[in-house]
């Protein structure tokens, strides 16, 4: 009896297996399929985009929060830019849990880089950090 259950549940087994796997090939020619066509339209678009490639002036420390503050900003802005032309804004806080980082790490300064030579002005501002006499909150 026990020998019974063991082959049934064998077969079920095996059975589920082959339509998981049958499903999953199914799967994936469609999403190759699909993909495919994402990926002509991404490389359309990047050929248009990798026109745009500015050179980048920064400006460093920047107070932003008033005279009281000493947390200062660095400023990423494309060069060549029409005047009075309006541009998208992005502002990037490091990490750190409030707790610890700064405004030069290499990281940071990369990614506010490359915003502004695509064409964003990228703020890169320093924030209060908690100290274990003085919390952060609501300063930061």
């Amino acid at each position: 009896m026990k020998l019974q259950k063991r082959r049934v549940w064998l077969i079920l087994i095996t059975l589920i297996s082959f339509l998981l796997i049958m499903c999953s090939k199914e799967n994936e020619k469609n999403y190759l399929k699909d993909n495919k066509n994402k990926k002509m339209l991404t490389d359309n678009t990047n050929k248009n985009n990798s026109e745009n490639i500015y050179k980048v002036c920064v400006e460093k420390d920047i107070p932003y929060l008033g005279e009281n503050r000493e947390e200062m900003m660095d400023l990423y802005r494309p060069l060549n830019v029409e005047k009075k032309k309006a541009l998208p804004g992005i502002v990037y806080i490091h990490g750190g849990g409030w707790m610890s980082g700064d405004k030069n790490i290499p990281r940071g300064i990369s990614i506010c880089t490359t915003l502004a030579k695509h064409g964003y002005v990228a703020a890169f501002i320093e924030y209060k950090l908690a100290t274990p006499t003085s919390g952060s909150w609501p300063q930061a």
